[in-house]
């Protein structure tokens, strides 16, 4: 069962016994959904059931929506006189400006005080500040160990128009980037800029060897710097 069906099964779920009534839709079938018996979810099934509620379609099968379809606004929170703001957490490669489906975003926020957030985006431009969370898979995201281990929780800064870095200068040397990988993955990697066209991904792990890349009018230093690191969080070890 995908997470869009497994969305489908929790919101008919939810809905009030009589709700096999209110469809075409044999009973029988739909407690076969809601028992988690039944799968292969269609589009045709999908529509009848919305129509028949009177919701959106993306409503059933999305938490990040509301009956209407509309998107579920941000939360907020205002603590002793201190504004938060709510920044999403989405998957790395929709961080690094790759093409976004319907399940990039997680449907989570983390909240940061809106003061220390305009330190980095002045005009609040939306999705400029992203979360992204380290993989902690087994033998994967330790490249930046021990300063960022598996499993940490990061605070992106895409830049000026979700562009990436379009520019380095020298006090950035050394700081903490989300790298976009040629073979299409991503990286958080230290960048030194050793040349005009030159950049150097050194990891804090040695067990990772230090890569070398260079620029030209195909790969730009916004086509591989796609956000600079401005908050890391972990657990203590």
């Amino acid at each position: 069962m995908t997470s869009l069906e497994e969305v489908f099964r929790r919101r008919i779920n939810d809905l009030a016994p009589p709700f096999g009534s209110k469809t075409s839709l044999w009973s029988s079938d739909l407690t076969r959904w809601r028992k988690g018996e039944r799968t292969n979810l269609r589009l045709a099934t999908l529509e009848k059931v919305a129509e028949a509620l009177g919701v959106d379609p993306a409503y059933l099968i999305s938490d990040h929506v509301q009956k209407d379809g509309a998107p579920i606004p941000p939360p907020t929170l205002e603590a002793k006189g201190e504004d938060y703001e709510a920044v999403p957490l989405v998957h790395p490669s929709v961080a690094a400006g790759q093409a976004r489906t319907s399940e990039d975003e997680t449907g989570r926020w983390f909240m940061f005080r809106s003061s220390y957030l305009r330190r980095h985006d002045k005009r609040g431009e939306p999705g400029r500040l992203v979360c992204v969370r380290v993989t902690d898979q087994i033998g994967q995201g330790e490249s930046m160990v021990p300063t960022i281990r598996p499993g940490a929780m990061l605070l992106v800064d895409r830049g000026p128009g979700l562009e990436g870095v379009r520019e380095l200068h020298s006090g950035d040397d050394g700081k903490i980037y989300l790298v976009q990988d040629p073979d299409g993955g991503q990286m958080i990697k230290r960048v030194f800029h050793t040349g005009p066209r030159h950049l150097v991904l050194w990891s804090d792990n040695p067990v990772y060897k230090p890569m070398t890349v260079e620029l030209d009018e195909d790969r730009r230093l916004q086509d591989v710097l796609k956000g600079r690191v401005r908050w890391v969080g972990q657990e203590e070890e």
